[in-house]
């Protein structure tokens, strides 16, 4: 069946042919990651020849990732400045994320091929390794009354625990230290 039975025209065909329309349909492509560095990302792209442009990755500030070897992570790449300047402003690991972050609405996630930073619906956020369960932390206040509980407890006559308390609470002392690395509420 040919263009023309299905409502092709001459003006339609003249229209993507156009050497504008066809460099403007260029300037902003989906591509292929095949291999990363620091900064330069070597992709895969596919046009009347196989092209492997090297791009520089532009990220949100504050935040910047890598996909691993041998997953097929996606870009878009955008051309400012000609072919020659191949810039990519979006990525995504549709393999890794759909293996780790399954969302609910009104959720974010933060992950790689191990871990996961999840924001929940919920108002609360978990860590946690890929494949594993978040249970709740002690806060600080659960700890400080750990700590109040062995400093009243009571010694019977005799030593009756005397050293055992002593002891116990000399290994506490600076207890807890806490993580300079994660806080919470």
């Amino acid at each position: 069946m040919s263009r023309r039975n299905l409502g092709y025209s001459a003006t339609d065909h003249a229209r993507d042919t156009d050497p504008w329309r066809r460099k403007v349909a260029g300037m902003i492509r989906r591509m292929t990651v095949d291999l990363t560095d620091a900064v330069l990302w070597k992709l895969l792209g596919h046009t009347a020849v196989e092209e492997r442009p090297r791009a520089e990755v532009y990220s949100g500030i504050g935040f910047y990732a890598r996909p691993p070897a041998g997953v097929t992570a996606e870009v878009v790449v955008t051309n400012i400045g000609g072919a020659d300047h191949p810039i990519v402003v979006a990525s995504r690991d549709e393999e890794t994320r759909a293996a780790i972050a399954d969302l609910d609405e009104g959720e974010t996630a933060s992950f790689n091929d191990q871990t996961i930073l999840l924001h929940k619906s919920d108002g609360t956020i978990e860590a946690r390794s890929a494949n594993g369960a978040a249970v709740a932390l002690a806060t600080r206040a659960d700890l400080e009354a750990l700590l109040s509980a062995i400093s009243g407890a009571a010694v019977l006559a005799g030593d009756g625990g005397a050293t055992f308390k002593t002891n116990l609470l000399a290994a506490l002392a600076g207890w807890p230290v806490g993580t300079t690395v994660l806080k919470g509420e």
